[in-house]
């Protein structure tokens, strides 16, 4: 998935500030979707993006975080890229 290169992010506290400067949109990501578009931009896949989460957020091992993941890139590619 190709991004707009528009996008200028910011940390805001704990949260991650996104602007597009294409559409004049602001959104907000928690941590786990700071993570996620963070991996997404340095080119990692779903399966590296899994590994970092899984580390550095304390989740079920039951709980489908690729399913997660794969709807968090839905959203950045329907809303904000």
């Amino acid at each position: 998935m190709e991004y707009n290169k528009k996008i200028i992010s910011k940390p805001v506290d704990e949260e991650l500030m996104l602007y597009n400067e294409s559409t004049g949109e602001i959104h907000f990501l928690n941590n786990s979707a700071k993570v996620i578009w963070e991996a997404f931009q340095a080119g990692k896949g779903v399966g590296e993006i899994e590994e970092l989460i899984r580390k550095q957020f304390d989740t079920c091992e039951n709980l489908d975080i690729k399913k997660h993941i794969a709807d968090t890139l839905d959203l950045f590619k329907n809303k904000i890229i």
